[in-house]
């Protein structure tokens, strides 16, 4: 199989209405029926095979070729190929030359996206990342896409947005910190905007990033060493990320749980069987808490950017596991002790910050001008999240509609059947046509079962050469203890418990601490129990990484390979102001 993954960005279609044909009588021209009219002459399949046959003699001759060829039914013919000469090798940026990472979609998405949601994906960045960066002056070479797919998972460009990081005159270096993965091997050339562009520019795009890039270059030089842990505190507790405020949330209908005879009855039962949610809290005010909590976090989830991974509407059990977590634990952190201890740590961090400036309240007025700013701007990044999946849940339970109106044609078995088709053939399924979907989805299907069986590395840096040895391994320092970035203040020590799925949920207890492939958003629940956090990958600006830092969820993110050297139930500590793990005791031992 070649490694490298092709698809199809464009199809032009002629719309002819005749074909010639060889008959008796010679070669003719004969009209087309109307389902063929405007339909493509080559299935995915035979172009896909066509364009690695012409790669392959592409390779052979040494330089491009024009190739003539035809199919029939027993296949390809290869009738001429011809040089190409006169063309010159361009020195432009292509897909090829770029590094490519999992980072940011990893968190976001499901290990296997769904066809609809990997088209959705490559639509929604075009439109509304990439093209915004157009409209400010930055330069992108034809051809060079801000994802690509390889065995089912999509990559992000990161020589692509380190460039226009750089065009943008910001600091490129950032992009592995504040997005997680790995650090940019070769560097992109990039040519900055003007000044006067660079300056409008900076009144429509300035945000987060130019504020952790200023306070970065600032805060060092001013503070020392332990910048990075006073800032990381002095963000918590704001009230202003909507993603966190539903931990607090979650807590308050825990506490109302406990003062609820019959809800604290039914939670602490031995056979708590969460379907039964409904029948047994009904008429409560704890069912009605609950319900609130829905209306207005119920169509967040794990993986939630693909249109396809179910809600906690969807699993309302996901969200019933974590409350009666918090109902059996001997101890547990009321609303009211939640947001006095992150006062007292935000107040306590900005205290310090102001003291280690001293007289210079020069200092103290541009830290605090970029500090509101930087607040703000994390709020808006949350509520865009936010917002946007109201968006996808909505969309996703009319997708859901449109598969049941399929079923009832008998254009495919099942509702779920709608994940397994893109964007671009909607018109086709529509309108009928004699296209076997069911075998379409079943072909998907199959492909996606396989991927599953495959590992594939986070980083990829030659398509044409992926690497097949994917395991990686922690950074340790001589001493053993693994290094990360710190993303959320604080110092605890507790057992590991491994989350690779929402299956294992029910079995987070409180003060564990948990260790991921990523921060997705939708485990937020789960931060009102755990002691700590950490992330095979991730970064500063990873939407995880807010919530965990604005609630005070002590967060160590980017330790390549740490859920494969830490067992459930070894007890570590974890320094999230130095971003180090130390194991203390193995499991068994």
């Amino acid at each position: 199989e070649n490694s490298q993954p092709i698809r199809i960005r464009e199809r032009t279609i002629s719309g002819q209405t005749q074909a010639l044909r060889v008959t008796g009588q010679g070669l003719c021209e004969v009209p087309l029926s109307d389902d063929v009219v405007g339909r493509a002459t080559l299935s995915d399949d035979r172009l896909f095979d066509l364009a690695r046959t012409a790669k392959q003699i592409e390779k052979t001759f040494g330089h491009p070729i024009d190739l003539e060829w035809l199919y029939d039914d027993r296949g390809l013919w290869l009738l001429q190929a011809r040089p190409i000469s006169g063309l010159t090798r361009s020195t432009q940026l292509t897909n090829d030359d770029c590094e490519w990472s999992r980072a940011n979609f990893k968190e976001t998405l499901p290990e296997l996206p769904s066809p609809l949601g990997l088209s959705f994906l490559e639509l929604f960045m075009e439109r509304h990342i990439v093209s915004p960066y157009r409209r400010l002056g930055c330069q992108i070479p034809e051809g060079v896409s801000s994802v690509r797919t390889f065995q089912g998972r999509p990559y992000i460009n990161k020589t692509l947005f380190h460039s226009l990081i750089a065009q943008l005159r910001g600091d490129p270096s950032l992009v592995a910190e504040q997005m997680g993965g790995e650090i940019l091997a070769r560097v992109p050339e990039a040519h900055p905007l003007g000044w006067f562009a660079l300056a409008r520019a900076g009144a429509i795009a300035g945000g987060v990033s130019q504020c952790l890039q200023a306070l970065g270059g600032l805060l060092p030089r001013w503070l020392g060493e332990d910048w990075r842990a006073l800032l990381n505190g002095a963000l918590q507790g704001q009230a202003a990320a909507i993603s966190a405020q539903q931990i607090v949330r979650l807590a308050e209908v825990a506490d109302m749980a406990r003062r609820d005879l019959q809800a604290n009855s039914w939670f602490t039962a031995e056979g708590w069987d969460p379907v039964e949610f409904r029948r047994r809290l009904d008429g409560t005010d704890v069912l009605r808490a609950f319900d609130r909590y829905l209306e207005d976090y119920g169509h967040r989830g794990v993986g939630e950017s693909d249109v396809m991974s179910p809600r906690f509407a969807d699993r309302p059990e996901l969200l019933l596991a974590v409350l009666r977590t918090q109902i059996l634990a001997p101890t547990s952190s009321t609303p009211a002790d939640i947001l006095q201890r992150q006062t007292v740590i935000r107040e306590r961090a900005l205290a310090e910050i102001r003291a280690r400036f001293g007289w210079r309240f020069h200092r103290w007025a541009l830290f605090s001008w970029w500090y509101r700013r930087l607040c703000r701007f994390f709020a808006l990044r949350e509520a865009n999240r936010h917002h946007l999946m109201y968006y996808l849940a909505a969309g996703r339970s009319l997708l859901l509609r449109l598969g049941e109106w399929l079923v009832d044609l008998g254009r495919i078995s099942s509702r779920e059947d709608i994940f397994y088709f893109k964007i671009e053939e909607r018109a086709d399924l529509l309108a009928g046509g004699s296209t076997d979907w069911r075998g379409v989805i079943r072909t998907r299907r199959a492909e996606r079962n396989r991927y599953a069986t495959v590992s594939v590395p986070d980083t990829i840096r030659d398509w044409k050469d992926v690497a097949r040895d994917t395991d990686t391994f922690p950074v340790a320092d001589s001493d053993g203890i693994f290094l990360g970035i710190p993303i959320s203040a604080g110092q605890v020590a507790g057992p590991v418990r491994l989350v690779r799925s929402m299956e294992d949920w029910s079995r987070v207890c409180r003060g564990d601490i948990l260790v991921v492939s990523v921060i997705d958003p939708g485990l937020a629940p789960l931060f009102g129990v755990a002691a700590g956090l950490v992330a095979e990958m991730g970064g500063t600006l990873s939407h995880g990484a807010i919530i965990a830092r604005e609630y005070g969820l002590p967060a160590v993110a980017n330790v390549p390979g740490i859920t494969t050297r830490l067992k459930e139930g070894d007890r570590i500590s974890l320094d999230a102001e130095r971003g180090e793990i130390i194991v203390q005791k193995q499991a068994g031992d």
